[in-house]
């Protein structure tokens, strides 16, 4: 059985999401700690306060950093925070 094809992530984000983190991407590229700032600032922009993976992915691309950063960084994240509070 023949596996679908794999959508780039340019696809999947509409023209208004795109636009968006585009935006941020130029106005926080040169910055020292640029990342934090462009997360932040696509979490902000959503209406649920949500960063998709395909907003990520998304950025990944648009900046250079791999998406697979990303996706490590959240699971250290989960695992400090976790562990912190077992220590407290």
């Amino acid at each position: 059985m023949p596996t679908p094809p794999v959508k780039a992530v340019s696809e999947v984000l509409d023209a208004h999401e795109k636009l968006l983190i585009d935006q941020v991407v130029a106005k926080h590229r040169d910055r020292p700690g640029a990342m934090l700032g462009i997360l932040e600032a696509v979490q902000s922009a959503n209406p649920h306060k949500y960063l998709s993976m395909e907003s990520l992915r998304y950025v990944a691309e648009q900046t250079g950093v791999p998406a697979r950063a990303f996706t490590a960084r959240h699971f250290l994240r989960a695992v400090q925070s976790r562990s912190a509070r077992r220590h407290t």
